[in-house]
């Protein structure tokens, strides 16, 4: 029972934080990062409105063109990725441990711009996204959300501008998914890692099929109108006047 009180004050200061947000009431810090973890990759690119996709595609270097489902395949498939190198990078020595060509590519894979950058900063760039991704557990898809729309002064108050940007919808389902445990394990974050290639592999796999459809209708379409062609020639040929022998 006393689990159960506990979550339930957990949800309603949620449902008290959220609506500020939303207000543009400032909120502090602390609040930003316990409730942001909430966000899950799955709950965030699933809700996401279509601009909000195509300037997370855009951020990430990724082609912004094609299917709501395309463009949701293309940013799981990228954070994936991310999210199992930003484990692989605290489990290795950290960020310290990777040479100046390792820390520009993974600022680079991160949409983390470097051009012009000094290597201390770049440095200082991808720390900031490891600590926040791995310390603080907020989702990559949030980060990502934040860094594409927004430049606010602060990763704090980019997040909190990220969160109050999500669709109604959105917000709903974190709601409901604030009676489970906020706090994850390194084995549960694997273990989500595993879930979101499952996921990636299904979009993959609905990706497969709607192009296997467009090529069937294309298929289609070609054999239709050959038909067409055939079926004028033969009745212009009919037409013709017969030739003397």
């Amino acid at each position: 029972k006393g689990r159960d009180d506990q979550l339930a004050r957990e949800a309603v200061e949620l449902a008290a934080f959220l609506a500020d947000v939303r207000a543009g009431k400032p909120v502090q810090e602390r609040q930003i990062f316990r409730f942001a973890r909430l966000f899950s990759d799955e709950i965030t690119l699933d809700g996401a409105a279509r601009p909000q996709l195509v300037a997370m595609c855009k951020y990430m270097g990724l082609s912004p063109y094609g299917s709501d489902t395309i463009l949701r395949f293309r940013l799981r498939s990228r954070i994936n990725s991310i999210k199992q190198d930003d484990m692989a990078i605290m489990w290795e020595g950290g960020v310290a441990s990777l040479s100046d060509d390792e820390v520009a590519k993974a600022c680079r894979d991160r949409g983390i711009r470097t051009l012009g950058m000094s290597k201390k900063r770049q440095r200082r760039q991808l720390q900031d996204w490891v600590d926040m991704s791995q310390r603080k557990e907020v989702p990559s898809s949030l980060m990502i959300l934040s860094r594409a729309f927004f430049y606010a002064e602060g990763p704090d108050l980019a997040i909190k501008e990220a969160l109050g940007s999500l669709p109604q919808d959105v917000l709903d389902d974190v709601r409901s998914a604030a009676t489970a445990d906020t706090e994850q394990s390194p084995a549960q974050r694997l273990e989500e890692v595993k879930r979101q290639e499952k996921l990636v592999r299904q979009d993959q796999d609905r990706q497969d099929r709607e192009d296997l459809e467009k090529k069937a209708k294309k298929a289609a379409a070609a054999a239709a109108a050959a038909w067409r062609c055939a079926a004028d020639f033969s009745r212009t040929a009919g037409s013709l006047p017969a030739t003397a022998a």
